[in-house]
Protein backbone atom coordinates (compact mmCIF):
# COMPACT_ATOMS: atom_id res chain seq x y z
CA UNK A 1 0.00 0.00 0.00
CA UNK A 2 1.18 3.47 -0.96
CA UNK A 3 1.01 6.11 1.70
CA UNK A 4 1.71 9.59 0.58
CA UNK A 5 3.21 12.38 3.25
CA UNK A 6 1.37 14.88 1.28
CA UNK A 7 -1.81 14.19 -0.80
CA UNK A 8 -1.31 14.99 -4.29
CA UNK A 9 -3.59 18.04 -5.33
CA UNK A 10 -6.76 16.38 -6.19
CA UNK A 11 -6.27 18.22 -10.01
CA UNK A 12 -3.32 16.07 -10.64
CA UNK A 13 -5.38 12.89 -9.74
CA UNK A 14 -8.26 13.67 -12.01
CA UNK A 15 -5.90 14.65 -14.25
CA UNK A 16 -4.48 10.99 -14.38
CA UNK A 17 -7.74 10.06 -14.37
CA UNK A 18 -9.13 11.04 -17.19
CA UNK A 19 -5.50 9.65 -18.73
CA UNK A 20 -6.34 6.58 -17.70
CA UNK A 21 -9.63 6.08 -19.41
CA UNK A 22 -8.23 8.10 -22.57
CA UNK A 23 -5.91 4.70 -22.35
CA UNK A 24 -9.27 2.47 -22.31
CA UNK A 25 -11.17 3.86 -24.74
CA UNK A 26 -7.88 3.57 -26.98
CA UNK A 27 -7.44 0.09 -25.66
CA UNK A 28 -10.89 -0.75 -27.29
CA UNK A 29 -10.52 1.69 -30.61
CA UNK A 30 -13.21 4.23 -29.23
CA UNK A 31 -13.28 7.98 -29.41
CA UNK A 32 -14.21 9.37 -25.43
CA UNK A 33 -16.70 11.65 -25.05
CA UNK A 34 -17.96 13.84 -22.07
CA UNK A 35 -19.71 16.88 -20.67
CA UNK A 36 -17.48 19.64 -20.47
CA UNK A 37 -17.21 19.80 -16.96
CA UNK A 38 -15.75 16.11 -16.99
CA UNK A 39 -12.58 18.09 -18.56
CA UNK A 40 -12.18 21.02 -15.71
CA UNK A 41 -10.73 19.92 -12.63
CA UNK A 42 -11.70 21.51 -9.21
CA UNK A 43 -9.73 24.37 -9.62
CA UNK A 44 -10.61 25.76 -12.53
CA UNK A 45 -7.66 23.80 -14.97
CA UNK A 46 -8.76 22.23 -17.96
CA UNK A 47 -7.24 18.40 -18.63
CA UNK A 48 -3.96 18.21 -20.44
CA UNK A 49 -5.41 16.92 -23.90
CA UNK A 50 -1.57 16.12 -25.11
CA UNK A 51 -1.70 13.56 -22.14
CA UNK A 52 -4.46 12.01 -23.46
CA UNK A 53 -2.97 10.01 -26.43
CA UNK A 54 -4.20 6.78 -25.95
CA UNK A 55 -7.73 7.95 -27.41
CA UNK A 56 -7.71 9.22 -30.95
CA UNK A 57 -11.10 11.51 -30.60
CA UNK A 58 -11.94 13.38 -27.59
CA UNK A 59 -15.27 15.48 -27.43
CA UNK A 60 -16.51 17.78 -25.01
CA UNK A 61 -19.78 18.67 -25.08
CA UNK A 62 -20.39 22.09 -24.33
CA UNK A 63 -23.58 23.23 -21.84
CA UNK A 64 -22.53 26.01 -19.65
CA UNK A 65 -21.21 28.39 -22.10
CA UNK A 66 -23.36 31.51 -21.02
CA UNK A 67 -21.13 34.70 -21.26
CA UNK A 68 -22.88 36.42 -18.92
CA UNK A 69 -21.70 33.75 -15.91
CA UNK A 70 -18.35 34.07 -17.02
CA UNK A 71 -18.22 30.85 -18.74
CA UNK A 72 -18.27 31.65 -22.38
CA UNK A 73 -14.63 30.86 -22.71
CA UNK A 74 -15.14 27.66 -21.73
CA UNK A 75 -15.82 25.94 -25.68
CA UNK A 76 -12.83 27.76 -26.84
CA UNK A 77 -10.17 27.30 -24.25
CA UNK A 78 -11.16 23.30 -24.90
CA UNK A 79 -11.10 23.45 -28.62
CA UNK A 80 -7.51 25.14 -28.53
CA UNK A 81 -6.39 22.62 -26.52
CA UNK A 82 -7.31 19.98 -28.61
CA UNK A 83 -10.88 18.67 -27.88
CA UNK A 84 -13.59 18.49 -30.12
CA UNK A 85 -16.59 20.43 -29.37
CA UNK A 86 -19.95 20.30 -29.69
CA UNK A 87 -22.49 22.20 -28.50
CA UNK A 88 -25.76 20.13 -28.31
CA UNK A 89 -28.98 21.05 -29.17
CA UNK A 90 -30.85 22.15 -26.07
CA UNK A 91 -27.89 24.30 -25.54
CA UNK A 92 -28.49 26.11 -28.87
CA UNK A 93 -32.28 26.32 -27.80
CA UNK A 94 -31.48 27.96 -24.59
CA UNK A 95 -29.10 30.87 -26.50
CA UNK A 96 -31.44 31.63 -28.84
CA UNK A 97 -33.94 32.06 -25.96
CA UNK A 98 -31.34 34.01 -23.92
CA UNK A 99 -30.44 36.59 -26.84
Amino acid sequence: MLEFSVSPPVSLVYEGLCCRLSEVAGRHNVSLAAWEDGFYARDGRIVNRSKMTSSTDVYSYVWNNIWQYGNGRRAYDLANDGFKVDFPLFTRHQCTRAS
